[in-house]
């Protein structure tokens, strides 16, 4: 049910595809009826693409939040990027520890490359993506801009019904290598 719930693209198709063959007919023939089923098809279309964009998908709320996580990083607001992270977890000790070396300037994702939604209790999630980071120096660390591929892992929080991260890692999308790009060391 994806195909319906994440993109209108097909449910905008038929829908035009069947006024348009049902209009045609009620032209050729002259029956009204014809003209009623497309009408009633032009509604039904619409109606299944007003719902859809009520519906956000367990795929759709991580695209979100992985929005959210880049402006906050390119804000340097560590608190808002640690309020997503399980704080029972020793990604969250990581992320506290490892934040505070950089001085980010910017941070966009330049693409996401899958998001992988595993149906287990509670339900889990893999996100594989690449950002573009304009870093200052700080704390030692050299600036540098450049691509990181990030490996996010996702816990839905039944309770709240948000995802937490348990799990992170980047590194250099291009060297395969999974140290910080950043650090010329």
């Amino acid at each position: 049910m994806e195909w319906l719930t994440e993109d209108p693209t097909w449910p905008i198709m038929l829908g035009v595809f069947a006024v348009g063959v049902l209009g045609f007919l009620a032209y050729a023939t002259s029956k009204k009826l014809f003209a009623i089923l497309a009408i009633a098809a032009a509604f039904l279309t619409i109606g299944i693409v007003v719902t859809e964009r009520y519906i956000v998908t367990d795929k759709e709320q991580i695209r979100f939040t992985l929005f959210d996580l880049a402006s906050f990083v390119a804000n340097n607001r560590h608190d808002d990027i640690l309020r997503h992270i399980d704080p029972d977890m020793p990604s969250y000790e990581r992320a506290k520890a490892e934040m505070p070396n950089y001085d980010f300037k910017t941070c966009s994702i330049s693409g996401i490359n899958y998001i992988s939604v595993e149906e287990s209790h509670p339900p889990r999630a893999t996100v594989d993506f690449v950002v573009f980071c304009e870093v200052d120096s700080i704390q030692g660390y050299p600036g540098g801009i450049g691509n990181r591929q990030v490996t996010l892992t996702f816990e839905k929080d039944l309770t709240t019904e948000t995802w937490q991260i348990v799990d992170y890692s980047h590194q250099n999308p291009y060297s395969g290598q999974t140290r910080n790009v950043f650090d010329n060391r």
